[in-house]
């Protein structure tokens, strides 16, 4: 009879040590938790886009400028060159360590600056014309 018992007591602490065994995928990892090695390919994230010439912004806007203003090749190339230079000093402006405020006059003294001398190569009605654009931005930001 004690031998019975024995083996009832032996198999049932066994059966419970492999239950207890069973939540456990390996030494590390509970199986409560979600096992992401099944289907991996699932959460990889798709390969970056290559921006395209469309999406970049100065690109836009020195196609926009043209094509309102119609602006010919030397006032285009010059408007592209004053564009950049001015995109690289408002990322100089964002990068320094100064507060917001400080940030957004910068920033807006370096537009004006850039107004006035995208105007200084514009012709009179062309210059109407980036007078009125400008007008209906601001109104725009306002409302």
């Amino acid at each position: 009879m004690k031998t019975i018992l024995s083996y009832l007591i032996f198999g049932f602490s066994l059966l419970s040590f492999s239950d207890g065994l069973a939540q456990y995928n390996n030494y590390y990892r509970p199986s409560g938790m979600m096992d992401r090695s099944i289907g991996t390919n699932q959460y990889k994230r798709d390969k970056k886009k290559p921006i395209n010439q469309s999406t970049n912004l100065l690109d836009e806007s020195l196609n926009y400028l043209e094509k309102e203003l119609t602006l010919d090749t030397f006032q285009k190339t010059i408007v592209k060159d004053l564009l950049e230079k001015n995109q690289i000093e408002e990322t100089k402006v964002l990068n320094k360590s100064i507060p917001d405020d400080s940030k957004i006059e910068e920033i807006g003294v370096l537009r004006n600056r850039l107004d006035t001398n995208i105007q200084k190569i514009l012709s009179d009605d062309q210059s109407d014309k980036f007078k009125k654009m400008k007008s209906k931005l601001e109104r725009q930001r306002n409302s």
